[in-house]
């Protein structure tokens, strides 16, 4: 029997838009719900010993990581205690990604947060580019993880494997590749769905960023790693 050909969406017109030429992502650029987190097990929060089993969960508890979580409202947002500008990028970010693999709140909701406001600062175009190398990696690391915790966890890190695909274009193209391989398999996964979330169409989307980002040699790297995708 013939594989069924995964193709992509249908790509929406290439006219750019009269306010805005931001690059394809399907992140949304709300603030995050606080529902998304409601049937979460609850951990310490800012001020607490860490239950939780990332450096991120240890940073943020003991307030060596520099926000704080704001909660009173519907949606949630965080106050940061130092400029983006003043940030050291290359061990915050690393530490934010890593806590996507939380599986409790605070922690899962605030390393999203997190992860969203640093690679949309206006510094994240300088600051982001040379840590590169460390943030694919670190990335790919919790894509692994966090398939085998919850659809929710691998989603949060399809999210920011977007941010940074439009935030760096064609320089984060030569370090896809070890991320297609857990993206690949979620793709393909049948079981174990969670009913909010469609993840295999949010790996097609993720890989449709990287490709209409990435530059002229991302179809090549995804299509040779994931057969089934077409544009």
């Amino acid at each position: 029997m013939n594989r069924p050909v995964a193709k992509a969406k249908p790509k929406t017109s290439t006219k750019p838009k009269a306010a805005s030429s931001t690059p394809h992502s399907s992140v949304n650029p709300n603030k995050i719900s606080s529902q998304r987190y409601d049937r979460l097990p609850l951990a310490g929060g800012m001020g607490q010993k860490a239950q939780g089993k990332t450096a991120f969960a240890t940073w943020y508890s003991n307030g060596s990581f520099p926000c704080q979580l704001m909660t009173g409202t519907a949606k949630m947002s965080l106050r940061w205690k130092q400029e983006f500008e003043l940030m050291d990028y290359s061990t915050l970010l690393p530490i934010a990604i890593e806590g996507l693999m939380e599986a409790a709140h605070p922690y899962i909701s605030v390393s999203q947060l997190a992860c969203r406001d640093m690679l949309e600062a206006p510094v994240a175009a300088e600051l982001v580019p040379p840590i590169l190398p460390t943030i694919a990696q670190k990335l790919r690391e919790v894509l692994v993880a966090s398939a085998r915790i919850s659809v929710e966890s691998f989603s949060a890190v399809l999210d920011n494997v977007e941010r940074i695909s439009v935030l760096c274009g064609e320089q984060f193209t030569p370090l896809i590749q070890p991320l297609l391989v857990p993206i690949g398999s979620m793709l393909m996964k049948r079981t174990g769905r969670d009913p909010k979330i469609d993840i295999q169409s949010q790996c097609m989307n993720t890989l449709q960023v990287l490709d209409e980002n990435g530059g002229p040699q991302a179809y090549e790297i995804i299509h040779k790693k994931i057969p089934t995708y077409q544009r």
